[in-house]
């Protein structure tokens, strides 16, 4: 009797250390996914965002586009032959809205080793640590873009709130840019319009941020 009382004590401390060491794992790995949120996200110096030159140059400049859920359900074969180099996909707007197909669509252009990295349409009187919350969930659930995220601002930004001063707008926006930083460990990209730009961002410090004008 004794010695099978041993042996299933022994097995009991067996499981209750499997379990402890199983719970510590689950959490390394949680902190883990935060701190390195970037894993697949390419921010290194010789991706081609970085080849693109500073002033514009039609011979050398890449041709980019962005894809969203209003396009619906897209034939990216029809993309691929139209000399795309690199494409952005909506990842998320505002606090609350996620894009439908932005799963679907990294997961295609992942498969074709295509350059590709998700935009967040940044709404303008949204509080911007829940916008960035929003976005990075999104991100996170599909470990798939190799180009830096990109915070999309403009005119249509407006949605829900009268428009606010320059200064609110430039602040709120630069403590978006970077939330991202931390949160995914890579500067992200500013896509605007030039007339927005020389309206609104003019703030010194933006400048320290790639910026991608609409064409």
């Amino acid at each position: 009797v004794n010695v099978i009382n041993f042996k299933f004590i022994f097995f009991i401390i067996i499981i209750i250390i499997i379990m402890v060491m199983g719970n510590d794992l689950i959490a390394s790995e949680n902190e883990t996914d935060e701190a390195n949120l970037s894993v697949g996200i390419l921010c290194q110096k010789d991706n081609i965002i970085n080849t693109i030159p500073e002033v514009y140059d039609p011979i050398n400049s890449k041709y980019g586009i962005d894809v969203s859920e209003f396009q619906g359900k897209i034939h990216w074969d029809t993309v691929f032959d139209q000399c795309v180099d690199f494409i952005f996909v909506r990842a998320s707007e505002g606090i609350t809205i996620q894009d439908k197909f932005y799963g679907e669509n990294m997961t295609v252009l992942t498969e074709k080793n295509f350059f590709s990295g998700p935009y967040h349409f940044f709404v303008i009187g949204d509080d911007p640590e829940k916008q960035i919350s929003n976005f990075v969930s999104q991100i996170k659930s599909y470990r798939s873009p190799n180009l830096a995220p990109v915070i999309d601002i403009e005119e249509t930004s407006f949605v829900y709130t009268p428009k606010q001063d320059k200064k609110e707008i430039q602040d709120t926006l630069l403590k978006a840019l970077k939330l991202v930083e931390e949160k995914t460990g890579c500067a992200p990209i500013v896509y605007t319009n030039l007339t927005f730009a020389n309206k609104s961002l003019d703030n010194q410090l933006l400048a320290t941020y790639k910026l991608w004008l609409a064409d």
